[in-house]
């Protein structure tokens, strides 16, 4: 029973690896045509995964404890990189890896009082903007279940709770079709609630994710992409607002979710394979936080060895096409690398500290 559990959790790390590496590929590359591609999918997973693991027996009616634990579980990450990413504000200009005027001690107060409350405005905590907006997706889910669990007879409770994400997710389609930003980018939270959802779905209905995912269904779902890439001008850009007409946002994500599903189950089967594509799962708030700032740092190397003059590595999120694979690669690895040994110092300091103490008691 346990190696179970753990061949799917194993499966659901691999799924978070994949959507992490779409993220860092989307940012390094300028290939029209492959960023549309995984711009289709690659923040739409997390919402998926993340609504198939919510645990409704735990906090199905108890939707503040769920709030309070999602807060608990990001905002330690959020503040510890967007903190020091304050910190670094005036040597990162300094260096022009992200040019802008220097900080005084009033503006570095106010911007690190401004990454407690989840706006860190830094350069390199650009890709954290998606941070509040799972908090707001999961919140927002979890306050439909716990209303439907709490308010309405069991016989229409899981269509109801359909219904409600449904009807969400068409508004969350208004305001970004009309192009309304709201505190947090809630409209992407309002609008991803039917892709929560669908997560939720298959567990609550115990539907097995590997056993459904098959290469003629993966083979369907790149057919629809081809269409959509090939026949449409559809992109999508959650960060701007820029989605599909109609229900197709949901019909692109559906699709590229299930190709998602159908890549980790063959890379559970490859145990080398699964086994780093996982640890990049595990890892993927560090590289969402850190690919910026690799970027950067390899304009900065760069520049230098080729002598090239310093304006003209200012740009944003990269400088050089033709560096592309090197910051994929490095923009996935070195974060996961930088990750491991902070993680590696803070458990040996607590172990240091906790010998003294005992010691001092004793």
């Amino acid at each position: 029973m346990e190696e179970k559990k753990k061949e799917r959790f194993l499966f659901w790390d691999i799924l978070k690896g994949i959507g992490i590496v779409s993220i860092v590929f989307g940012h390094s590359q300028n290939l029209g045509i492959a960023i549309r591609t995984v711009y289709y999918y690659h923040l739409a997973i997390f919402f998926f995964i993340s609504g198939y693991l919510y645990n409704e027996e735990r906090y199905g009616d108890k939707p503040f404890e769920f709030f309070a634990r999602r807060l608990k579980n990001m905002w330690v990450s959020y503040i510890s990189y967007g903190g020091l990413f304050v910190l670094l504000h005036n040597l990162l200009s300094e260096y022009l890896l992200f040019p802008s005027d220097d900080y005084n001690k009033k503006e570095l107060l106010y911007a690190m009082m401004n990454t407690l409350f989840l706006r860190c405005a830094e350069g390199p905590a650009g890709a954290l903007w998606f941070v509040p907006v799972m908090l707001g997706a999961g919140t927002v889910f979890s306050v439909i279940i716990w209303f439907c669990r709490n308010y309405l007879p069991a016989s229409v409770r899981s269509w109801a709770a359909a219904a409600f994400c449904i009807v969400t997710g068409l508004f969350g389609i208004a305001l970004n079709r009309k192009g309304l930003f709201l505190n947090y980018h809630m409209q992407t939270a309002i609008l991803v609630i039917p892709v929560y959802y669908g997560g939720y779905l298959l567990r609550k209905r115990k539907i097995s994710v590997e056993k459904y995912t098959t290469w003629y269904g993966a083979a369907a779902c790149a057919g629809l992409f081809w269409y959509f890439l090939a026949f449409t001008k559809e992109s999508v850009e959650l960060s701007v607002n820029e989605i599909p007409g109609g229900i197709n946002f949901y019909v692109i994500s559906a699709a590229g979710i299930y190709l998602c599903c159908f890549a980790a189950k063959c890379l559970q089967k490859i145990p080398k394979a699964g086994r780093a594509a996982a640890l990049l799962g595990r890892y993927s708030f560090d590289i969402m936080a850190l690919h910026f700032l690799v970027f950067k740092t390899i304009d900065w190397i760069h520049a230098r060895l080729i002598s090239e003059l310093i304006e003209n590595q200012g740009g944003f999120p990269y400088s050089y096409p033709e560096l592309h694979f090197l910051y994929l690669v490095l923009g996935v690895l070195l974060p996961v690398l930088a990750a491991m040994g902070i993680r590696k110092a803070v458990h040996g300091l607590g172990h240091v500290v906790r010998t003294w103490a005992g010691s001092q008691e004793t």
